[in-house]
Order: C-alpha cells, then sequence, then structure tokens
C-alpha cells in the first residue's frame, strides 16, 4: 500500500529506540483525533484519502486503555473533539463542488457523541461547515435546506450542558439565512452571531448566553448594517460595528450598557468602517474608508486611531491567544494584500502592533490562512508554495516579532508545535498516497524518526504523541508513543 513498507529504520528511528510505543486501533484504522482527557481516540475504519489529504470513513470511538470499540456511522467527514471529550461530525455526508475556484465541501448530518449518551445526539440535518468552542462544549451551525452554501436554512447553537438523562435539541438564533458568522468564547458559555438581514427584518448582532439558552441583541434598535461581531476569548466582553464609523462593545455578563468609539481621522471626512476584529477588549483593528482613498487598516482604542501600513488588504486577522490560551499573539496583525483569482491561494503579511512603524513583514507568496503559534508567541510556523487543492506546500517557522524564516522541509502538509515548547512536530517526505516520516525541528543530535506515518496528534494534558502507521503490513493502525 505504501513505498514505506520496505522502510523501517531511517537513522535512528522508533525501532532502534527505547521509545515506548504501542497499539490503540488495528486493522488498518486512521487517527482522528483524540479527547482532551486523553481517554477517547477517533479513527476510521475503511478510511478513503481525499485529493486534499483528509479522509472520509466509518467512525468508531476507542478506549485509549483497551476495550469495545464503539462503531458510530458510515460515510463521516470532519468529526473533531476540539479540546473537549464530546466527539462532533458530519454523517452520511455527501461531496459538492462550490466556491471559487470549486472544491469538494461536506455536507451531512451533525451528529454528538457523548460520553454520559448511549448514543450519538443529532444536531442538524443538512449541515456544511460548523464552529466549536475550545472546550467542546458548545457548537453553532446552519442547518440548510440542502446540501448547498447558497441554501437557507437556520443559525443553531447548542451546548453538551442541555444533556441530562437525555439531551435537548439545539436552541434557533435565526431563520431563512444563508451565512451569518459564529464566534464561540473558549469555554462555550457565550457565543455571537452576525445575524444578516431576511427580507424585511434588519441584520443584528445577538448574544446566546449558555446553558441557559437566553438570547439578546445587541446591537442597537434601528442601527444601520450591524457587522463585524466580535468576541474576546473568554467571552467577557463583545463588540461589533454598526452604522458609519462606530465601534460599540460591551460586558457579556450585563450587556445592556455599551461603550461606543466614534472612529475619526485627522481629515474633515467621516470615515466608513468596514469591517474590524479584535486585537483584544479595548483595541480593534478597523479597515476603514474615506473618500476615494483605498481603504486601509487603522489601529482603533478609545482615545486613538493609528494608521497602520497597510492599503487595501484583501484579508486581515488577529490571533487573540496562543495554543496556551497566553496573549502574546495579539500584538501581531496577520492580513493578506492579493488572492489568486483562479486558485484563491493568498500571500501573507504580519506587522507588529506594538510597534506599527516598523515595517511590515512578508511570510509567504502563495498560501491560506493564518500562521500557528507556538505556546509562548515566540515562533510561528506556515506553509509557501501552498497547493490548496492537495493541501501540500513548504513548510517554513519564524522567529518573533522579527519574522525572520526559516525553510524546514518541502512538499508536505501537516506540521504542529509541540505543547509547551518551540519544537515543532511534522510529517515529512510524502509519497503520491500521503504517507511520510514523523519528525521533529531542531532535530536531536540522534533523531528519533518514525517512517511509515498517515497523519499524526498530540495530547495537551500529557506527553503523548498519536500517528496512523501505514507501512502495508498487518500491523497498521492508530498508535501513541513518547515524544520525538
Amino acid at each position: 500500500m505504501s513505498r514505506w513498507a520496505t522502510v523501517f529504520c531511517v537513522l535512528v528511528t522508533a525501532c532502534g529506540s527505547s521509545a515506548s510505543t504501542t497499539e490503540i486501533v488495528s486493522g488498518s484504522a486512521v487517527l482522528e483525533g483524540v479527547s482532551y482527557d486523553s481517554l477517547n481516540v477517533a479513527s476510521f475504519a475503511n478510511a478513503r484519502r481525499q485529493t486534499n489529504g483528509t479522509f472520509i470513513g466509518t467512525l468508531q470511538v476507542s478506549p485509549v486503555a483497551g476495550g469495545t470499540v464503539q462503531t458510530l456511522d458510515q460515510n463521516v467527514a470532519s468529526p473533531t473533539f476540539a479540546r473537549g471529550t464530546t466527539l462532533y461530525y458530519l454523517a452520511g455526508t455527501t461531496q459538492v463542488e462550490e466556491g471559487t475556484p470549486p472544491r469538494p465541501r461536506s455536507y451531512g448530518t451533525l451528529k454528538a457523541w457523548v460520553p454520559t449518551q448511549s448514543r450519538p445526539v443529532t444536531l442538524g440535518s443538512i449541515v456544511g461547515a460548523f464552529s466549536v468552542s475550545q472546550d467542546g462544549s458548545a457548537v453553532a451551525f446552519i442547518d440548510r435546506t440542502a446540501a448547498s452554501s447558497s441554501a437557507i436554512g437556520a443559525i443553531k447553537v447548542w451546548s453538551t450542558s442541555f444533556c441530562a438523562t437525555t439531551c435537548t435539541a439545539p436552541i434557533t438564533v435565526a431563520d431563512g439565512v444563508a451565512s451569518g458568522a459564529m464566534t464561540l468564547a473558549n469555554d462555550g458559555k457565550h457565543v455571537l452571531v452576525d445575524v444578516p438581514k431576511v427580507l424585511a427584518t434588519p441584520s443584528s448582532i445577538v448574544l446566546v448566553t449558555l446553558p441557559a439558552g437566553t438570547m439578546q441583541t445587541l446591537s442597537s434598535a434601528g442601527a444601520t448594517n450591524p457587522r463585524s461581531s466580535m468576541l474576546s476569548p473568554d467571552g467577557a466582553t463583545a463588540a461589533w460595528v454598526e452604522g458609519t464609523n462606530q465601534i460599540l462593545s460591551v460586558g457579556t455578563a450585563s450587556p445592556s450598557a455599551p461603550s461606543t468609539i466614534t472612529v475619526t481621522t485627522t481629515g474633515s471626512a467621516t470615515p466608513t468602517v468596514q469591517s474590524a476584529v479584535m486585537a483584544d477588549a479595548s483595541r480593534f483593528v478597523a479597515k476603514l474608508k474615506v473618500g476615494d482613498a483605498d481603504p486601509a487598516l487603522h489601529l482603533v482604542t478609545a482615545s486613538a486611531v493609528t494608521p497602520l501600513a497597510v492599503t487595501a488588504p484583501v484579508r486581515f486577522s488577529v490571533v487573540q491567544e496562543t495554543p496556551a490560551d497566553t496573549l502574546a499573539s495579539n500584538r501581531y496583525l496577520i492580513y493578506a494584500t492579493a488572492e489568486d483569482a483562479d486558485t484563491g491561494a493568498q500571500d501573507l503579511w504580519m506587522l507588529d502592533l506594538m510597534n506599527p512603524t516598523t515595517p511590515t513583514v512578508q511570510l509567504a507568496a502563495t498560501t491560506s490562512g493564518n500562521p500557528g503559534f507556538s505556546d509562548d508567541g515566540t515562533m510561528i510556523r506556515f506553509f509557501d508554495n501552498l497547493d490548496l487543492d492537495t493541501g501540500r506546500g513548504d513548510l517554513y517557522v519564524a522567529a518573533l516579532p522579527s519574522g525572520a524564516k526559516t525553510q524546514i522541509a518541502t512538499d508536505l502538509r501537516q506540521a504542529n508545535f509541540e505543547p509547551g515548547s518551540t519544537t515543532l512536530i511534522y510529517l515529512g517526505g510524502l509519497d503520491a498516497n500521503d504517507v511520510g516520516s514523523l519528525q521533529r525541528y531542531p532535530a536531536e543530535t540522534t533523531p528519533r524518526i518514525i517512517p511509515g506515518v498517515a497523519n499524526f496528534g498530540q495530547s495537551r494534558t500529557a506527553p503523548i504523541l498519536y500517528y496512523t502507521q501505514d507501512l502495508g503490513t498487518s500491523t497498521d493502525g492508530v498508535y501513541e508513543t513518547d515524544p520525538l
């Protein structure tokens, strides 16, 4: 099945080290996730690899310590525990070519496997993308009338707190919509929804508070075009844009008296705030349009509006927290200035908001999305020369705040910082079946490299590495091992 069938030891590999390695799921299973408490592993049986490197298959949950394997559903896509113990996934999926350029997207029945329940809970009938809180306790999604991003549906929110002996159904925030931004607090107790205009009903910003399931419209009555909903990771502060040039924010514990920043510049014309993102509860990056000039980014606080050296971005964001929930990442503005019309790939730039007059740094010419931060926020990893159809590109790391970058490997798709360190774990040397060797950067003097690996995952609660072995032998399956 793989060229790795004949390769067992490269340098000093898993078979030449004293590391502890244990098979968790046999039968050529493919790893799909590990619960945050490291008690259960999700995997696919009969997995079918997609062109972008993901898999579709029969979803099963296996106790890490051993025991009965529970088969959940067939033809499953997008399973995730997030950092929780509830497994969300799309069952009975169909693949739809859509977007620009067209690429396959999965639609299916959204379900949640909850350890305390005897069977998975059905949450939505026709669901594509869905958003899960960091702790895995809440999910937000659009339950559509058809498998298409243009099909209308209902924005719904569900929480594991809805479960006792049985689980109650999701709550509906809005109906008859084809889109709507949904942001969840890390702890799943607040969900902020950007509800678009539907017929005669104006757009609005709605706060959902869990577990009570209460809904409150935050945007002002009669406000013009409320937009750009923003939520701090801890869920304590919600913010949004409304009218021509107002950014409003409010504490979610008592969301009745929002603070307003009326954005002005040094010119006489009133700027239009086209959109904004939150850096923290008191700092925002806003895209301002003034007169006939190209829209430009500004750092906005209650006391100042500071121009940034970024004009006409096609995308911009601030990663408010690192994977360790520290604020070290929120000083950096991440943005793109161009997008390839044929492939959808974008360039990638960075600006230090703590020193906004310093030159911007180009990280990549052809990529997608944000870089990944190390736990301490001193390093980032990203891909350049990325093929969005296959998901394969060249891996780089960059030191912060300088942005000085180093190429680590070429033609790969999976890399992550080891929790609690700046060590990078990646899957390199991929063959035509996306099988390669699991290795680390920086390498040790006597490196330990694991060959014949299809994918991998890491635990944030224990020093454990999980991976799919694909050597083309009877021992293939899902394994756990000590860190590299």
